[in-house]
């Protein structure tokens, strides 16, 4: 009875070696969604990891932290990165595509553009705050102020002090809103 319960145990050991060692061997595995790591652990980001693309952000649904943005312009698309060192980029993909870094994620623009937008985006502030969008080329929530609003050079200290180099102050003729 010992004597097939220490082979039963063999051949399970045995068997989970085996797997083991057989899933070592992929140089790529499939980590879910569209992203693919290597042997090592960092994410491989060819034309196949740009699935999130076809559902918009919001707070609920983000984009991958390597992700800052694209920029179409014709025969070649310009796909910007965050400066990390956990992803590398398909050689396929680098041809056929231009390849920037950046210093923040889209994820973090976003944020950042809806926490300005839920604190200006107000009756208070209308006069002046006039919108916002993200500009991925200059990696930078835009904020547009009012030129002429008696607040302009308020609001615009305001906002570089709390934000820095992460938003990009412009000013605006239109009195209208367009967040």
């Amino acid at each position: 009875m010992k004597k097939i319960n220490f082979i039963k145990l063999l051949w399970i050991i045995a068997l989970c070696l085996f797997v083991f060692i057989s899933c070592g061997k992929n140089e790529v595995e499939n980590t879910g969604g569209n992203e693919n790591t290597n042997a090592k652990g960092r994410i491989i980001i060819n034309e196949e990891s740009f699935g999130f693309l076809s559902k918009n952000w919001n707070e609920n649904n983000k984009y991958p932290e390597w992700y800052a943005g694209h920029y179409d312009h014709g025969v070649k698309s310009t796909y910007y990165f965050t400066e990390r060192s956990d992803y590398e980029i398909d050689a396929s993909f680098k041809n056929a595509n231009a390849v920037e870094y950046k210093k923040y994620s889209y994820n973090k623009l976003n944020s950042t553009l809806h926490e300005i937008e839920n604190k200006y985006n107000t009756e208070e502030y209308a006069e002046t705050v006039k919108g916002g969008n993200i500009n991925a080329m200059d990696n930078a929530a835009e904020i547009y102020l009012y030129e002429k609003s008696t607040q302009f050079d308020k609001i615009k200290n305001e906002l570089e002090k709390k934000y820095g180099d992460i938003i990009k102050v412009e000013k605006t003729d239109s009195y209208y809103t367009s967040w």
